[in-house]
């Protein structure tokens, strides 16, 4: 199974109306191993820093 939907987090709008102690969990298996990333500070962070949501998401880019 190959889940590519990390690119459409910071674009979704419904990503930032979501409630701020949801965890999310997010699967990549495009290098054969499952890692799980759980995005449970960009949801617990404030939504005026927006700089501070960008910078996981970044890291995961990075990791793959």
């Amino acid at each position: 199974m190959h889940t590519t939907g990390w690119p459409i987090l910071p674009r979704n709008p419904l990503f930032r109306l979501q409630p701020p102690r949801q965890t999310l969990f997010f699967r990549v298996d495009q290098n054969g191993r499952g890692a799980s990333f759980s995005f449970k500070l960009l949801t617990t962070v404030p939504t005026r820093s927006k700089q501070r949501l960008s910078t996981p998401v970044s890291r995961v880019r990075r990791d793959r």
